[in-house]
């Protein structure tokens, strides 16, 4: 009913919020949720009553609170001096206490995200992704806000992490209101939430090889998330100024769209893509009208965006004089922009987090034990690998399966592309061959093409659940999404 009242003062239809009821309705039982609720029963009644109030009134204190201590411990001047060093710090309570004697709460998660979080946007366009730690005030308080936030959310639903299964139930119930919001497209609902655990889980500076969305991870990946909803709307504007065609939804014609995109990044976001424009051989001399458009540049714009986007190509319908006709590219939308920055976002960490010998990319790999920062990031990567082997090959002994996967991960990182993955009696041959294509000395280092790529091997893993799932029980899995319906994506069916 409150819902209903506010629309009445918004003449714009796209602007009213009713559509957004569950959602809504859903975020304010979540704000009046108490620990001594029963999670099954709670529920919000139609008025919003004075305990409720309060107990929303609370979570604005606790918040504010925090954030109004977190500025107060950051100008400190002896902590000041130390944060605004670029590089890792470590702080502790025992080596303030006299200066905040009433603050150790609060002091002690100040000094824990200080230590642990190493991209901070605040008040920026966008986190710093270099090899030093650029933090700014804003961007302690802002992860402490989305923290809590998070924190409130997973305690709603009973939950200290987030699973994939559990995730998609939860973006499932809320499906219609995010695609009236733009968030994600219909059918795309079991995908988006194995999206973000993916990015969340493997692609961050604090993944774990828990393969869950842990509250940290959570926090690291809506910082990001924000960034590229943010930027989308930036370099959608830019492209005002490059004369690129556009169809009848606004979307933009490929090739101009790519032919511009680095320049878009550079004029909104260079300062804070230091490796990234090293990486694209930028002159440092000259500003962003400098030609970035090498083969090498264009590689990686393709893979990310072959990475990122829900469709990159469409078919076109066949005809009796073309039986097989080619595939058109799908104009790029603002949706892909921020799927696409989202993507690079994410990718820029993980070459930051396993780039040891700061040469701008992951050195190669030996099989096992090798000591070298690829290897290293198996221990993260391993979940997600194992998931993609075929169900024979899962109750392997432990040993042979480790070392499968590993094989598999190195494949990934030479070729970019999964191999053919055989279990049963063929499961020695697979491993043997797989082996002798990857060579006894393998040379590939993995670069920002090469992550971008197995984002991409890893997606279509996803995209082939979502079709087995869907031929198992068509009545009620979720229907696999149609890159032909990007044809006209204002239409795209609902059922």
């Amino acid at each position: 009913m409150a819902i209903d009242g506010i629309d009445r003062f918004i003449p714009d239809e796209e602007d009213k919020i009713g559509k957004y009821r569950k959602l809504i309705k859903e975020g304010m039982r979540i704000l009046t949720y108490k620990r001594e609720d029963d999670l099954m029963s709670h529920k919000l009644d139609k008025w919003i009553n004075g305990e409720n109030l309060e107990t929303i009134f609370n979570h604005v204190y606790n918040v504010t609170d925090r954030v109004q201590d977190f500025h107060r411990f950051y100008n400190f001047p002896r902590i000041k001096a130390l944060l605004d060093r670029p590089q890792s710090v470590l702080i502790k309570w025992d080596d303030y206490k006299t200066d905040f004697p009433d603050d150790k709460v609060n002091f002690t998660e100040f000094a824990r995200i200080v230590t642990e979080y190493r991209y901070m946007r605040g008040g920026a366009d966008m986190a710093t992704y270099s090899l030093d730690f650029i933090r700014n005030v804003d961007g302690t308080g802002e992860i402490a806000m989305l923290e809590y936030g998070i924190k409130t959310f997973y305690r709603s639903y009973n939950l200290t992490t987030a699973k994939v299964v559990q995730l998609q139930e939860i973006v499932k119930n809320f499906e219609d209101d995010l695609i009236e919001m733009d968030v994600f497209l219909p059918h795309r609902a079991a995908s988006t939430a194995e999206t973000i655990t993916l990015l969340g889980s493997l692609f961050q500076s604090q993944s774990d090889e828990n393969a869950e969305l842990d509250v940290n991870e959570a926090t690291e990946f809506a910082v990001s998330l924000i960034t590229a909803m943010d930027a989308k709307k930036k370099v959608f504007e830019f492209y005002e100024t490059k004369n690129c065609d556009r169809d009848m939804y606004g979307r933009i014609e490929p090739n101009c769209f790519k032919d511009h995109f680095i320049e878009a990044l550079c004029t909104n976001y260079r300062p804070y893509l230091e490796r990234l424009f090293d990486y694209f051989g930028a002159d440092p001399e000259l500003g962003c009208e400098q030609n970035f458009n090498s083969v090498h540049n264009m590689t990686y714009v393709n893979a990310a965006a072959e990475a990122a986007r829900t469709c990159q190509f469409y078919p076109l319908e066949p005809t009796p004089t073309d039986p097989k006709p080619a595939k058109v590219e799908v104009p790029y939308s603002e949706g892909d922009v921020m799927s696409m920055i989202l993507a690079m976002m994410h990718i820029e960490t993980t070459i930051t987090r396993w780039d040891t010998n700061q040469n701008n990319l992951m050195d190669p790999v030996e099989l096992i034990n090798s000591g070298s920062k690829v290897q290293d990031a198996w221990d993260i990567y391993r979940p997600a690998i194992f998931g993609m082997l075929p169900e024979v090959t899962q109750n392997l002994p432990p040993k042979i399966k480790e070392f499968l996967g590993q094989t598999v991960f190195q494949y990934l990182v030479k070729f970019e592309s999964q191999p053919k993955v055989e279990g049963g009696a063929n499961i020695a041959k697979t491993i043997l061959n797989l082996t002798k294509l990857i060579g006894k000395n393998n040379k590939s280092p993995a670069t920002r093409k090469t992550i971008a790529s197995i984002l991409r091997v890893v997606s279509e893993e996803s995209k082939k659940k979502v079709q087995a799932a869907y031929d198992a029980n068509p009545e009620t899995a979720e229907r696999p999404f149609d890159c032909a319906w990007m044809k006209d994506p204002t239409n795209i069916p609902r059922d």
